[in-house]
């Protein structure tokens, strides 16, 4: 098992191959449904496992269908500088509580410890490019943690004279965060955190790996890039927690 470290947030996503099957993140098998049209959207099925987290399976998919437009195309006018998309194919999303899946960490991975998210690969003689599953509590979690450091004053500078200045309390997650919400035009810290998480399980099937310094620096400029597609486009999905204050 290999753990993956984010500027963002510590992701812990996991890779496997998938042998002749698609397996959803509650244990059930099952067919994909293929869809006979070339280049029409690919179809995404979203199951929300969490009791408290809402959702709009529209605004997902849509933003699933910008990153598979819009992501692989070049980034210079001569066309010469494609970057990797996720597979074609059926996409699973799977929005779980920390203990479902945990427990995917324990049967798939061995290591029975909390994670965020844990990415499996698809199968393309079934017709599907992978599934992402993640946990809405470790984006609560993470959010919440950061905010008690901020508000601690943790990793603050202190200027000359002794005298706090607010504006200078920056620690690498805060500079991380307010980025990534203004990416997304001020979008809510938890939506924010939970696409990201999204964002990342879709790099991973599209060939991106963070094992070593080099390739998380790739990663990172590549969730940043994905960010900035879904803010540009208003494709950035909204998700709340029926029970939590907001973030």
């Amino acid at each position: 098992m290999s753990a993956k470290a984010s500027a963002h947030v510590a992701c812990h996503c996991e890779e496997r191959s998938n042998e002749a099957i698609q397996l959803d993140c509650h244990g059930a098998l099952r067919a994909p449904r293929n869809d006979k049209k070339k280049n029409a959207p690919r179809r995404v099925a979203i199951a929300n496992h969490h009791p408290r987290l809402r959702l709009d399976r529209r605004e997902i998919t849509r933003a699933i269908h910008v990153l598979d437009a819009e992501f692989s195309k070049p980034k210079t006018g001569n066309g010469k500088s494609k970057t990797p998309a996720a597979p074609p194919g059926e996409l699973s999303l799977v929005f779980l509580p920390d203990a479902a899946l945990a427990q995917l960490h324990a049967d798939f991975l061995a290591d029975p410890t909390p994670t965020d998210v844990i990415t499996f690969e698809g199968d393309a003689t079934l017709g599907t490019a992978g599934e992402i599953c993640v946990s809405a509590d470790a984006a609560l979690r993470q959010i919440a943690g950061f905010a008690v450091s901020v508000s601690a004053g943790k990793n603050s500078r202190q200027p000359k004279g002794g005298t706090t200045n607010p504006s200078l309390q920056r620690t690498s997650r805060l500079r991380a965060l307010s980025s990534l919400l203004s990416a997304l035009n001020s979008s809510s810290a938890f939506s924010a955190e939970l696409t990201l998480y999204v964002v990342h399980g879709w790099l991973h099937l599209a060939g991106f790996d963070d094992l070593g310094p080099k390739k998380k620096r790739a990663m990172r400029r590549a969730e940043a890039r994905a960010l900035r597609l879904l803010a540009r486009a208003g494709a950035v999905p909204q998700f709340t927690l029926r029970g939590s204050p907001p973030l």
